[in-house]
């Protein structure tokens, strides 16, 4: 899958690793394809794209980078472990 270019960028500026950004990036990216599959693949990215910068604003505020970034992977891991139920449903 291809990442926007601008995370490196983002990463810079929310003061994270690109590493932590991508993880963040198939995160919100998952949750706009699971609660949204109508979208088009344009309108899916731009929305996941408004979640992760949500989500980066958050993460600045927290202070803590590496942990809270895996505190939130692991958060919507959790919380999409059942996604082929709701995905039939």
């Amino acid at each position: 899958m291809k990442t926007p270019k601008v995370l490196p960028w983002l990463a810079r500026k929310a003061g994270l690793t690109d590493e932590d950004v991508e993880t963040l990036w198939s995160s919100a990216l998952r949750h706009a394809s699971l609660k949204q599959p109508q979208l088009t693949p344009n309108q899916r990215m731009a929305v996941a794209m408004q979640a992760l910068l949500a989500r980066l604003g958050r993460e600045k505020n927290l202070g803590s980078t590496t942990q809270s970034c895996a505190h939130i992977a692991a958060n919507d891991a959790g919380r999409f472990a059942a996604t082929p139920a709701l995905v039939r449903a």
